[in-house]
C-alpha cells in the first residue's frame, strides 16, 4: 500500500484484461503499463486524443467513440494510415513479396541493406514497415536526413507469425473505428476542437531520459525544456476549458530528478505506476525509475479517489 493509502494487491488481483499489441516496437511505449493505465482513465470517452501516439499502443486498446492520434514522427503516421486504408490481403502480400524479393531472413543481412537503401529512395510506407521486422531490436530510428539507419537485427528479428497475428489483428482495429491520425506539433492542435466529454493522452519524451526516442536520432530534434514548458502550458490551458487530460512521465531516473514536473504537477494529481513482477504480478520497488501518471480529474480505481502525491 503506498503513501496515499493505494492497494497494490487488490490492483494487480483484476481479472486481466487481454490488450491489442501494435505491430511496432516503439521505445517508450506504454503496452507493458496498459493494465494500470487504462483502469485510471475516465470510463465514458467522446474523443480519445492521443498527442504523442507512438506506436499506438494506448489509443487501440481505449474504449472511445471517436480517436485523434497524432506524433511528429511523419513516417509512423504514413505507416498507420495505410494500414488503415488498405486491404490487410493487400498488406500482407507487400510484405510478402519483400520478404521474397529481397531474401530476408534473420541471417541476410545484405539483402536488408538493399531493402533499405531501396526505402530511402522510394519512402514506401509498408517497405518501412518490413524493415522494422529485420532490423536490430524491432526498432527504427533516421538520420538527420530523414534516411532508414537502424542496423540489421542479425539472429533474431524477422517477420514471424506472432507478428503476422498482431498485425492483422492492430490492422483490422483501424479500420472498424473512427480513428484520424495527424502528424504536428502538438502545439498546433487546436484545443478548440475538443469538449469536456473528450479526453487527453499525452505520452512525450521524457525530459531526464536518454532513451533512443529522445537522443535526436529519429531525424527530430531533442525534446528539451522549451517543449517540456510548453506542454506543461497547453495542458494547464486544457484544464482550465474543464477537458480531462492524463500525461505519463518520470518524476525521477537514474539519480536525476526532474524538478519542473515535480513543480508543475502539485496543482493536480500524480499517480505512481509500479512496475510488476511478471510472475507474481506484484510490483517491484524499482527506485531509479519513478514513473507517474498525472491526471487533472478524480481517479475511482475501486479503493479510493486520487490525491496529490506531493
Amino acid at each position: 500500500m503506498d503513501r496515499n493509502g493505494f492497494s497494490y494487491e487488490s490492483f494487480f488481483q483484476r481479472k486481466p484484461v487481454k490488450y491489442m499489441k501494435s505491430p511496432l516496437n516503439y521505445v517508450g511505449g506504454k503496452y507493458k503499463l496498459l493494465p494500470q493505465l487504462i483502469p485510471l482513465f475516465p470510463h465514458r470517452i467522446e474523443t480519445f486524443a492521443d498527442l504523442f501516439v507512438g506506436g499506438c499502443n494506448v489509443a487501440v486498446n481505449v474504449p472511445a467513440k471517436q480517436y485523434l492520434c497524432n506524433d511528429l514522427n511523419t513516417p509512423i503516421i504514413e505507416l498507420f494510415q495505410v494500414f488503415q486504408s488498405t486491404p490487410i490481403s493487400s498488406i500482407l502480400e507487400h510484405i510478402d513479396a519483400n520478404i521474397q524479393h529481397y531474401h530476408l531472413t534473420k541471417q541476410n543481412e545484405e539483402g536488408f541493406l538493399a531493402l533499405r537503401a531501396y526505402y530511402n529512395d522510394t519512402r514506401h510506407p509498408l517497405d518501412f514497415y518490413t524493415l522494422t521486422c529485420y532490423s536490430f531490436n524491432y526498432q527504427f530510428r533516421f538520420n538527420a536526413h530523414m534516411e532508414y539507419n537502424n542496423p540489421f537485427g542479425r539472429d533474431r528479428s524477422h517477420f514471424s507469425d506472432r507478428m503476422r497475428k498482431n498485425l492483422i489483428a492492430f490492422t483490422t482495429k483501424l479500420q472498424t473505428v473512427n480513428m484520424e491520425f495527424t502528424s504536428k506539433n502538438f502545439r498546433d492542435i487546436s484545443l478548440d476542437r475538443f469538449t469536456p466529454a473528450d479526453f487527453l493522452y499525452c505520452d512525450p519524451p521524457y525530459l531526464i531520459a536518454s532513451g533512443t526516442y529522445n537522443d535526436g536520432m529519429k531525424g527530430f530534434t531533442d525534446w528539451n525544456k522549451e517543449h517540456e514548458i510548453a506542454l506543461y502550458d497547453y495542458l494547464d490551458r486544457a484544464d482550465a476549458r474543464g477537458l480531462r487530460f492524463a500525461l505519463s512521465n518520470i518524476l525521477s531516473h537514474k539519480g536525476k530528478e526532474n524538478e519542473l514536473l515535480q513543480r508543475w504537477c502539485r496543482k493536480y494529481r500524480a499517480i505512481d505506476l509500479c512496475p510488476k513482477n511478471a510472475q507474481t504480478g506484484y510490483p517491484i520497488n524499482k527506485q531509479e525509475n519513478r514513473e507517474v501518471l498525472i491526471v487533472n480529474y478524480g481517479v475511482d480505481n475501486g479503493n479510493f479517489i486520487t490525491q496529490p502525491i506531493f
